[in-house]
């Protein structure tokens, strides 16, 4: 069974076909095609709350990718700088251990 987009009229729907794209029927010979306008509020949520929360929860998985994204190159830059101490506090060290012998 596949999930496909449809259109009942101007609003969209959800098909369930098979892999030859062929709309699939329920055992009482409805065709399992569910649409926006099929759904009324009386047994649940309506369409568009659906969207909705959709769209909300596309917004804070976008807010977290992009603070995620952020943060990476924040703790990239760090970790560079950190690296760049850690060689030159060695430099430093070896300097001092080599100087007296130098001298």
């Amino acid at each position: 069974m596949n999930l496909l987009w449809g259109w009942k009229g101007l609003l969209p729907s959800i098909k369930f076909t098979d892999d030859r794209v062929n709309t699939l029927r329920a055992r009482n010979g409805q065709i399992l095609e569910i649409g926006f306008v099929d759904i009324d509020g009386s047994r649940g949520r309506q369409a568009l709350d659906w969207i909705e929360t959709g769209v909300k929860v596309a917004a804070v998985a976008f807010a977290i990718w992009l603070g995620a994204g952020i943060a990476r190159d924040t703790l990239s830059a760090i970790g560079f700088l950190a690296f760049n101490a850690m060689v030159l506090g060695l430099l430093v060290a070896a300097l001092g251990v080599i100087s007296p012998v130098i001298r």
